[in-house]
């Protein structure tokens, strides 16, 4: 049975082609959208790109409650059938008017009113309607739809149509729809009613009928067309590889390669919305290679008066135990953020860092607005802080929550000050973990929510392309306006049994795609980068000793002498040379002497001094120490590459000629005390070059002590701790240890090359 738009094509008295042919250009063009939620990201980012073009924007249902199904996954939304019907009454009878219908949480405008008008009036119909790919609801409808040449769409889309006043209030108004119905499936059976119609000569018809026109006639007198070819509306969905983003100068503009098109209103229908998200960052001008972040300069929020920023509601999550923390509260400390704008929620999810964390909250406690700590002993696992962090903003009324991990490393004071500058609903800083591609974003998701190969991602954490990124998900550091967090569910953290509770940021992530909430990553600048706390042991003695290689840039931090950089960067500085050919340079700090005796005390398994030494390939030690070997706790591999990081560059430099790959076997930790063995006899060291390091200090932790090298009566005493002493081991430095006469010397010895 034909519909009542049908019908009225049956009895119109010119050709269909004929009345299409002679309509007139619009003059005036309205773009109208169904958006309940004007708080949705998407339709803030459609509303943006409608300003962008100087189009005018006609939003229908704001505010209202959305009554049209959970059409993400199900047939519905002819709720927007029936609000359009209403808001489109008033130009019915307007022939002069153009209305562009396109959705808006997932879509976006890519060009101007003329530019849309042009290619809608060379499609000649009354209304033209998007294409898709896949067939949506009733995938037994395929058969009666047009076939398409390669690269073109078949389907229809009801996500975007355009067409004139009259027109489209005639379609809205052919016969009644409920809210809850599927709204793609009403303009569907309208445009193949059409089609079998004009396939049968335009006139009254039954299916046991031959057609008398071929499909590209019959297209050719249809008034409702599909745009196949996608010269107005392109659907993502399943032609990603069809479409490429193209850039001219300071523009940039999407193009379908298959067709040859330049879209104007792009639809990221489906399942793919953030494939959108992440091409929105690029389009309309927002990136290109020449003129890098356009988008970066817009909708900035000023930040240059401390009295007028946000208060900020800061959660600091220490949900694994990590490495270097209290570098991570001294960095938080360091913020210029006003301290009276910020309220603090401590979560501590481990024991281990209990005190370190009881100390710094009773320490701050009246630095800040306000401060809570939920402790180890409250047994909230990590989903639950941080659910209770956000709800704690929503019950307080804060402007913003600002949750910070305790792998972040914080080295740009002023922060919080750019994230806040920035104005986005959800604002990650990138960081990495230092010389590796792990950072706190995702350029891609995989179908089940986790981490894939994403596109542009290694030009952005190397800094080869800066900007302001929407992302498929972010971690360590995020930054969320409190007026975004009603989009979210209860509990946003956890996501049924989806993800385990351990991945309850990817649970996050997942919530705030699904209820539009965009999260955003910037690298316009250096902000910090991760701790890897993968591999960090706290049954060690002193663990952080062990993250040399895991975290070498916290690991140089925290233990490197603060002068060994005046070493490393000048080549003019001179090293003290107190006797001949011994050279004395910083290399550790405190923190290192002190963590290296605390190791070797705790592993407490001195040798016993004498010539006998089973640890040695011939059990017998010519020269022999009360001493433990690097390797006897674990961290032999972790003493040569200090040898070769920062001991062999000095090398080459005072033993001018000397080039060898370095080698150390015997590497350890000697004790001297009045007790056991308070000096060594003269003797020369099984080295090419010897390096000795003082791990205490004379007069404080022993008394006597030093060394004498014999061939140039040269006596070193007061030794400094974490300085090294770096000597010619064979034949001419013949040397000797001096008797400590009280307490216990500590040195760690090295014999370079044997």
């Amino acid at each position: 049975m034909l519909s009542a738009y049908h019908l009225l094509i049956v009895m119109v008295s010119l050709s269909t082609c004929e009345v299409l042919t002679s309509r007139p250009r619009p003059q005036e063009l309205i773009v109208m959208t169904v958006a309940t939620d004007a708080n949705h990201d998407g339709y803030q980012q459609f509303l943006a790109s409608v300003i962008q073009h100087k189009l005018t924007l006609e939003p229908v249902g704001v505010g209202m409650e959305w009554t049209g199904g959970d059409i993400e996954t199900k047939p519905g939304g002819g709720m927007k059938i029936n609000l359009l019907k209403k808001a489109v009454e008033k130009y019915k009878d307007r022939t002069d008017l153009a209305l562009l219908i396109t959705d808006s949480y997932d879509a976006i405008m890519h060009g101007s009113q003329s530019n849309i008008i042009d290619a809608f009036m060379d499609l000649q119909a009354s209304v033209v309607f998007s294409a898709e790919v896949f067939i949506w609801p009733d995938a037994s409808l395929a058969v009666k739809y047009p076939p398409v040449r390669t690269g073109e769409s078949r389907y229809l889309n009801s996500g975007g149509y355009m067409g004139y006043a009259d027109s489209i209030y005639k379609l809205l108004t052919d016969h009644e729809i409920a809210d809850a119905d599927d709204d793609q499936l009403y303009f569907t059976n309208l445009f193949i009613d059409e089609y079998q119609l004009q396939l049968h000569g335009g006139s009254m018809y039954s299916e046991s009928e031959a057609p008398k026109l071929s499909p590209a006639e019959a297209i050719d007198r249809m008034s409702i067309k599909l745009d196949k070819r996608s010269t107005i509306f392109q659907t993502l969905n399943g032609v990603l590889d069809q479409v490429d983003i193209k850039y001219k100068n300071s523009k940039s503009y999407l193009f379908n390669v298959g067709t040859g098109s330049r879209p104007l209103v792009i639809h990221g229908n489906g399942p793919i919305k953030h494939k959108l998200n992440r091409m929105v960052s690029y389009l309309n001008d927002a990136w290109t290679p020449t003129s890098g972040c356009n988008a970066c300069t817009k909708n900035r929020i000023d930040v240059s008066d401390a009295k007028e920023l946000p208060t900020l509601l800061m959660t600091l999550m220490i949900e694994e135990t990590t490495p270097f923390l209290y570098h991570w509260f001294d960095r938080l400390d360091a913020l210029t953020y006003p301290k009276d704008k910020l309220d603090v929620l401590v979560h501590n999810q481990h024991a281990y860092h209990e005190k370190l964390v009881s100390d710094w909250v009773e320490k701050n406690k009246d630095t800040y607005k306000s401060m809570k700590y939920v402790s180890s002993a409250e047994g909230l696992n990590a989903a639950e802080g941080k659910n209770k962090a956000l709800q704690q903003c929503i019950d307080e009324k804060c402007e913003y929550l600002l949750s910070i991990d305790s792998v972040a490393q914080i080295t740009k004071p002023d922060l919080l000050e750019h994230l806040v500058s920035l104005n986005k609903s959800c604002i990650t800083p990138m960081m990495v973990r230092p010389g590796l591609l792990f950072s706190t974003f995702w350029a891609e998701k995989n179908e089940n929510g986790y981490y894939a190969q994403g596109e542009n991602y290694r030009d952005h954490v190397t800094y080869e392309m800066m900007g302001v990124w929407n992302v498929p998900y972010t971690s360590g550091l995020q930054l969320i306006k409190a007026s975004k967090l009603s989009l979210l569910p209860e509990n946003p953290y956890k996501v049924g049994d989806m993800f385990p509770p351990q991945d309850y940021d990817v649970a996050f992530a997942y919530n705030a795609r699904k209820h539009g909430l965009f999260m955003h990553v910037v690298n316009m600048e250096h902000y910090g980068h991760l701790i890897n706390p993968d591999s960090y042991d706290t049954s060690r003695a002193a663990p952080e000793l062990h993250e040399q290689f895991t975290n070498k840039l916290d690991w140089e931090l925290h233990y490197l002498h603060e002068d060994f950089y005046k070493i490393s960067v000048n080549e003019s500085y001179e090293l003290e040379q107190p006797c001949t050919d011994v050279f004395w340079f910083p290399i550790v700090n405190d923190y290192y002497c002190d963590d290296l005796i605390h190791t070797m005390e705790t592993f407490g398994k001195w040798s016993g001094g004498t010539n006998k030494d089973e640890r040695l390939s011939g059990g017998y030690e010519n020269v022999p120490t009360r001493d433990i070997h690097m390797n006897q706790v674990g961290l032999e591999d972790h003493w040569i590459q200090l040898l070769k990081d920062y001991v062999h560059p000095v090398q080459l430099k005072v033993f001018e000629g000397y080039h060898s790959t370095l080698s150390a076997i015997m590497n350890f930790v000697v004790r001297y005390r009045t007790d056991e063995q308070p000096s060594l006899r003269p003797h020369h060291d099984s080295s090419t070059f010897t390096v000795n390091m003082a791990l205490n200090t004379k007069d404080k932790d022993y008394e006597g002590g030093g060394v004498r090298f014999i061939r140039y009566n040269c006596t070193l005493v007061g030794l400094r701790k974490g300085w090294m002493l770096m000597h010619p081991g064979r034949l001419t430095h013949y040397h000797e240890g001096l008797p400590t006469t009280g307490g216990t010397r500590y040195i760690m010895v090295s014999f370079v090359n044997p």
